[in-house]
């Protein structure tokens, strides 16, 4: 039988978090939202009433569904004009930040300084893939996901990919999440028990980028040095 990673100390942060009336959804951010709820992010992140859930998920892009953010009631702001004139006002906007990293464990030269295309809600762009396999981008906090397309027309490779669908590393969900991204593939999709496909994964995961003994075998648990490990190779 597989090693049941789950037999690790349980971590409050693999449970939800937070206090308020707004129940975190699948595949939603502090950014949707704000966006949905008419704040600023940053306003929700920082209010007082929301401390446990920063303190606890540390990243506001990566909230696990059933977290509950408190949404203040909004206040009414007064402008002084002249009368008898027209008056423009300007709303203030904030685009989310996106990085997407493309890797080849066989061959880290693959994706590098090549041409992309990625397609959002409708919308395409343009640009080419950095030194390092990076692609940054800038959305619509209300974004779902999309498209990247890599490579010269004719012969590109596509990538489909869904925004904000991450839950936080702690969480067996979380960690699967990242390990099939990074392309330890496992049967099923992921979910928030260790399943023996998922624990194969995470041994493979290991092989590849926590163990430097050759006498120390994978051993299939969520450790501390494999969440740290899987954190940096998957950059969030």
């Amino acid at each position: 039988m597989s090693p049941d990673p789950s037999n690790q100390p349980t971590d409050a942060a693999a449970q939800p978090v937070g206090e308020g009336d707004y129940v975190v959804g699948d595949a939603e951010c502090l950014n949707s939202i704000a966006k949905n709820t008419g704040y600023f992010w940053q306003t929700l992140w920082n209010h007082p009433k929301n401390a446990t859930l920063k303190k606890t998920r540390k990243d506001h892009n990566i909230l696990m569904p059933g977290d509950r953010v408190h949404i203040p009631e909004r206040e009414l702001k007064e402008v002084g004009a002249a009368t008898d004139k027209r008056h423009v006002f300007h709303r203030k906007g904030v685009p989310s930040k996106m990085r997407i990293r493309l890797l080849d464990h066989d061959s880290p030269e693959t994706y590098k300084n090549k041409p992309y295309t990625v397609t959002i809600d409708g919308a395409a762009s343009q640009g080419t893939v950095d030194e390092d396999g990076y692609v940054d981008l800038l959305i619509n906090p209300g974004a779902r996901g999309g498209q990247l397309a890599v490579g010269e027309p004719g012969d590109q490779e596509l990538f489909d990919f869904v925004i904000a669908g991450v839950d936080p590393i702690e969480s067996p969900r979380g960690a699967q999440q990242r390990l099939y991204n990074l392309g330890f593939f496992m049967v099923g999709t992921p979910e928030n028990e260790w399943t023996d496909e998922a624990v194969e994964a995470l041994k493979r995961f290991q092989a590849a980028y926590v163990l430097t003994n050759d006498d120390k075998l994978p051993n299939g648990m969520y450790d501390q040095e494999t969440q740290n490990k899987l954190k940096k190779v998957h950059g969030c």
